[in-house]
């Protein structure tokens, strides 16, 4: 499968020095060293009326997050989620384009400011390639293709005028009283998602799988839930990454997406804290309400999950409303009482 991996503009004849695997020092490679990639860039395409954008969040110890975006007159034309991770021999780079299959390039080379990821089986590219100096951010893709040699490369700047992920960051965590394997459980597979979560899900608990949660079962493909949801990090019993869209009471950005981060945290032999993240936010009204909308959402999403380990699972055959036409602000509340708060569908 071909990686989209940023659209094509121009050929180029040079590309910058790393050192090569051979090079490289055994130990694992710091994430903390990849902070230059840090930040929001952009890059206008006057001819094709089309703007591009890169984006990637501050690494943790082990996983680094990123998006690149394509926009044609102010609409979100193709999105690509974005990750580097310490594998612990190595450091991988993983692209899914638009929700589809991802594909992987390894760490091999490495300089100040730059590094090189391959994937020698791939179609186009086989490298890529991030460097950065005083006119901006440089990546590269590389790689032949029916036996011809073929360079892509942009040059970003830095951009203070997107707020995408520019580090707004909605939290919420619970202390449940269960062992973090079945929490665990209960947030990566299906019928553990029926518990508290939703009423039916596609769960495919692997970098790329599935993450879909249908609140609204019966409804039209497209407006049931978390479609084109996928798992970007999956750490057994110890953290989960899923990209997020939102409801379709919110119709202008329905299709956009965010970051969900969950985190599970052993506080004794039966319970376990869970701490989540919600990242990737931009400016604007309809933001806003979405910002508004999921930290109440995600609130009863908690408690709920809290009480399948207290009283058991959810009984949605109780749910008089769908779950996906209640949300924080219009929600009718002695239904919600009534069948035991009917949640917001994040």
């Amino acid at each position: 499968m071909r990686v989209r991996l940023f659209p094509i503009l121009m050929l180029v004849a040079a590309s910058p020095g790393c050192k090569r695997a051979s090079d490289l020092e055994k130990r694992p490679y710091d994430l903390g060293k990849l902070e230059w990639l840090v930040g929001s860039w952009s890059i206008e395409d006057k001819r094709m009326q089309t703007s591009h954008e890169e984006h990637w969040i501050r690494p943790d110890v082990n996983l680094m997050l990123g998006l690149n975006r394509t926009m044609k007159q102010g609409k979100t034309m193709a999105v690509e989620h974005l990750q580097i991770v310490d594998a612990g021999e190595t450091i991988v780079y993983t692209a899914w384009p638009g929700g589809q299959e991802g594909t992987s390039f390894r760490l091999t080379g490495r300089g100040d400011r730059r590094a090189i990821f391959e994937n020698p089986a791939h179609d186009f590219p086989q490298r890529i390639l991030y460097w950065r100096d005083e006119a901006g951010l440089h990546a590269e893709l590389d790689g032949t293709v029916h036996g011809q040699r073929r360079r892509s490369t942009w040059l970003w700047q830095r951009t203070t005028g997107l707020s995408f992920m520019t580090g707004r960051t909605l939290t919420k965590d619970v202390t449940v009283a269960a062992p973090r394997k079945e929490v665990w459980a209960a947030w990566t597979t299906k019928a553990g998602v029926k518990t508290f979560f939703a009423p039916e899900a596609l769960i495919e608990p692997i970098r790329g799988g599935r993450y879909e949660l249908h609140f609204d079962p019966e409804a039209p493909r497209g407006k049931r839930g978390s479609e084109g949801c996928i798992v970007v990090e999956s750490n057994p019993e110890s953290l989960l990454v899923f990209t997020w869209n939102f409801p379709p009471t919110l119709p202008s950005i329905r299709d956009a997406h965010t970051i969900v981060r969950v985190r599970f945290l052993e506080q004794g032999p039966k319970r376990t804290k869970v701490s989540l993240e919600q990242m990737g936010w931009q400016a604007g009204e309809d933001w806003e309400q979405g910002y508004q909308y999921f930290s109440a959402a995600w609130s009863t999403v908690l408690d709920r999950l809290k009480m399948r380990f207290a009283k058991g699972p959810i009984d949605w055959s109780k749910v008089g409303r769908s779950v996906s036409q209640v949300g924080p602000e219009g929600g009718d509340k002695a239904t919600a009482d009534k069948n035991d708060k009917a949640t917001p569908a994040p």
